[in-house]
């Protein structure tokens, strides 16, 4: 098994190689810890005409996001899949004027990726939230994920 800071700079080169629009948005790791995903973007380039985070950076991010845990969680796993993002859906119950701080966890992946290596397939939701520092979510993400060996 890879150890985390390697798996951290291969999902960032991917990010930085296979998404072209992350160049422009710059997401990147905090931090990484089984199940949970950190990620942090600037708010300099994804900013909209009130120098508040741009909705349409903010969902491209926060699916990102999302779709890198699941890289992550099945590299550690050793398994070799297709992640598709099938649907998302998000909510901006506040402006976001700081850098862009986004959170998601994935607290049943050990049952999904079995459930995974029994089936072939599986499609499940994952949640990303986006705060200012000690502050309330300013952008909610729920996408759903399909996942194919």
């Amino acid at each position: 098994m890879p150890d985390n800071t390697s798996l951290i700079k291969d999902l960032e080169n991917l990010w930085a190689t296979d998404f072209p629009l992350n160049r422009s948005m710059q997401l990147s790791i905090k931090d990484y810890q089984p199940r949970s995903l950190r990620t942090f973007a600037p708010l300099v380039g994804n900013t909209n005409t009130h120098n508040t985070a741009f909705a349409g950076s903010l969902y491209a991010l926060q699916a990102l996001s999302a779709w890198g845990l699941i890289w992550l969680e099945l590299k550690v796993a050793g398994i070799d899949a297709s992640i598709i993002h099938a649907r998302g859906d998000i909510k901006f119950p506040a402006p976001l004027t700081t850098d862009i701080q986004m959170q998601t966890q994935w607290p049943d992946a050990a049952d999904a990726l079995e459930q995974l290596t029994k089936k072939g397939r599986i499609k499940f939701e994952l949640a990303v939230s986006a705060a200012e520092p000690q502050a309330e979510p300013s952008s909610t993400f729920s996408g759903v994920y399909v996942v194919r060996l």
